[in-house]
């Protein structure tokens, strides 16, 4: 009876933790979206086929399907107003500032229409969110292909046997 308790309470808590680790919380700073004003706080949730950015009464959904970008803009982070006089609040000064940093989503709605989303989100949230959606989306696996692979340089490999040099691969076969 105790290992099936424990169990269960296994499996509520992954459950729960993966739950967590979708939803992050973000802040809209620009971007081309009708009816949502920039400072808006919201979260946002990846599903089985789309990320959405949940705000109040607004719900704006990007399949991912429909995603043409994404990038990790600036990081920064905000200034807290603490006169240096208040030694009670001097905790609130520079030392455990958090990090953010924006996360630029280029995506095309359901017309179509090319938009844009810019979210401030904490540094490691917008990391996540940012690997989460190269992954999703095949960004990451074009933009390898894209660059090559480190070993090109060295080895021979199927993908650079035309960069061989034909008289060198010649001589050391006829050596042998």
């Amino acid at each position: 009876m105790r290992i099936v308790s424990l169990v269960i309470l296994a499996l509520a808590a992954c459950s729960s933790l993966s739950h967590a680790a979708t939803n992050q919380e973000a802040t809209y700073v620009i971007g081309s979206l009708d009816g949502i004003e920039a400072g808006t706080t919201g979260i946002v949730h990846f599903d089985a086929d789309r990320i959405t950015f949940h705000s109040g009464k607004l719900t704006i959904d990007a399949p991912f399907s429909k995603i043409t970008g994404t990038e990790l803009g600036a990081k920064l982070t905000h200034t807290a107003d603490v006169q240096h006089h208040k030694l009670w609040e001097i905790h609130k000064r520079p030392v455990d500032r958090t990090v953010y940093q924006n996360l630029n989503i280029n995506f095309k709605d359901a017309s179509g229409k090319a938009q844009t989303m810019t979210l401030e989100m904490t540094e490691i949230a917008a990391a996540e969110t940012f690997d989460t959606l190269e992954l999703r989306t095949g960004q990451r696996a074009r933009r390898q292909q894209q660059e090559g692979w480190w070993g090109d340089d060295i080895w021979r490999t199927n993908r650079n046997h035309e960069s061989w040099d034909q008289t060198a691969a010649l001589a050391t076969s006829a050596k042998q």
